[in-house]
């Protein structure tokens, strides 16, 4: 938690460095003040909210400092929240011409600062080696597994056939066109923090048609209404093209269930990051965000599981590249577990 006497302690101007814990390496404040902010205990979702809004009050309502110094060398866990907020801050201190410094980070928090490639895009204090290794730090999964989904996914689309029957002959009576919707999307790709293209594995996603006929030619017409401001994905709140029966598919994932026939071909796992549309894929230029494709594709995921329609753009970023870097086999049966749920309750799909 927040160490409540610690919370933005504002340093007098001086011309001696002050003194910090672990300070060993910041330069001295010649004529400047620094705000210190030392966290203990883990960077989950609960500091992460308190701290985004502490430092976005004091930011707003106070003349900012030159540099924000955020001591973490007691911080033992940190989550997909706290290294969001720490993207959050590192964002809020540009706009306020503040510099931010990670004073002595724990090793839990290096190390996640490095498979997730943002070691280089903060100033850390000692600096950090960020070595640019290959794709082998992540936790491999065996080939069982991969067997295991696929049998798995057999099993379901047999016990599952007279529901997708129905299904299909619903779409059917609703609105003329195909049962089914494919689309070119960028699954996995070992060489992702390469620069240039990504060259991954590209397949065709199945799923239930929930939409009208050429809804893909009426995208661009409906760009000025995106709910991710930023553009890197695009999605609507009431989407037009939604036929009707869509609408209850959608609300109850259930325009989900072909893409067993994908985990049966070895083309995507039953956990994984969500395989994007090839235009998303190519808008993810910078390392941290391409670390997401370091992990197989999956019909669910953590996103899927944190509200994926109550998450803006960048906190979907941090849940796929946090998952890549942190991913184990007990991880994706406890997102599977979740998935099951989420789906039970009708929560967070829209």
């Amino acid at each position: 938690m927040l160490a409540e006497h610690q919370i933005l302690q504002k340093h007098p101007q001086s011309t001696r460095q002050p003194e910090l814990p672990h300070a060993a390496d910041v330069a001295p404040l010649d004529e400047s003040q620094a705000y210190h902010l030392q966290l203990h205990g883990a960077l989950d979702a609960a500091v992460a909210t308190r701290l985004r809004h502490t430092l976005r009050q004091k930011l707003a309502h106070n003349t900012p400092p030159e540099q924000l110094i955020l001591n973490l060398a007691s911080v033992r866990r940190i989550d997909a929240h706290g290294l969001g907020a720490l993207l959050y801050l590192r964002d809020l201190c540009s706009r306020h011409h503040c510099h931010l410094t990670l004073q002595a980070p724990s090793p839990a928090v290096v190390k996640i600062l490095i498979r997730t490639r943002l070691a280089d895009g903060f100033r850390i204090t000692p600096p950090v080696a960020s070595h640019r290794r290959d794709a082998t730090w992540h936790h491999r999964l065996d080939r069982w597994h991969t067997c295991l989904d696929q049998f798995l996914a057999a099993v379901g689309l047999v016990a599952l056939f007279p529901l997708l029957t129905l299904i299909a002959l619903a779409i059917k009576l609703d609105s003329p066109g195909p049962v089914f919707f494919r689309q070119p999307r960028m699954g996995s790709a070992k060489a992702a923090l390469t620069d240039g293209p990504i060259e991954g594995q590209i397949f065709s996603i199945i799923k239930f048609r929930t939409m009208v006929p050429d809804a893909e030619k009426m995208l661009s017409e409906l760009q000025a209404r995106n709910q991710y401001a930023d553009g890197a994905f695009f999605k609507l709140r009431d989407d037009p093209r939604i036929s009707r029966v869509g609408r209850f598919l959608r609300r109850t994932s259930l325009d989900e269930l072909p893409q067993l026939i994908n985990v049966l071909k070895g083309q995507m796992r039953l956990v994984g990051n969500r395989p994007l549309p090839l235009y998303e894929a190519a808008a993810l230029l910078e390392p941290w965000q391409r670390v997401r494709f370091l992990a197989p594709a999956g019909i669910t995921g953590l996103w899927q599981i944190s509200g994926r329609s109550d998450t803006d753009a960048m906190e979907r970023l941090v849940l796929d590249t946090y998952y890549s870097a942190t991913r184990t086999w007990l991880g994706d049966w406890w997102i599977l577990v979740k998935t099951l749920r989420v789906f039970f309750r009708q929560n967070g799909a829209r």
